[in-house]
């Protein structure tokens, strides 16, 4: 990417930063990196199997209503570290199941219609693509925070689990 990107002035340079020392003392100091060490000395204080609380840290309610004054409130640009931290473990591991059998019921229906309709199979593949490429990008911002990506995600969700249980006529 920097070698492609070289003829846009100072693009290689602030591509080059993201591996300073310089940037990882930044990150540390207030970054992501202190976000992240922050949420989970909140999660261990509170109590590990059961979270410090919904809505507390990480995400908008907490930034708009701000009840705990001891804490700088920060978003916490991983989204599955914030279902930890408000969670727990009991929580997390509830939500991973959740993702993860939402991708089984995906690749099922693409599977299931493979034979009989190429083109259904297509589309749920294309949007299990899109499903995951929105559970990986939760592990660098709080995607779902956003109303209409959370709409877009499950109304495929919805579909592909609509398409992986309905099957053709029975032929006699």
């Amino acid at each position: 990417v920097a070698g492609g990107l070289a003829f846009v002035p100072g693009v290689r340079n602030r591509i080059m930063f993201l591996f300073t020392e310089q940037f990882a003392e930044a990150s540390s100091g207030g970054g992501r990196v202190a976000r992240r060490a922050i949420g989970l000395n909140l999660l261990k204080e509170a109590h590990p199997f059961l979270g410090f609380g919904l809505g507390r840290y990480g995400g908008a309610v907490a930034m708009n209503n701000q009840v705990e004054s001891r804490l700088l409130y920060y978003y916490l640009d991983n989204y599955y570290l914030r279902i930890m931290v408000e969670m727990g473990y009991a929580g997390f591991a509830a939500y991973i199941l959740m993702m993860l059998t939402n991708i089984i019921t995906g690749l099922r229906a693409a599977f299931r219609r493979w034979k009989s309709d190429r083109g259904g199979a297509i589309m749920c593949a294309g949007m299990l693509a899109g499903m995951c490429g929105t559970l990986t990008h939760c592990m660098f911002e709080n995607i779902f925070e956003e109303p209409y990506m959370m709409a877009y995600f499950w109304a495929m969700a919805a579909m592909v689990a609509f398409l992986g249980f309905v099957r053709g006529e029975k032929a006699e």
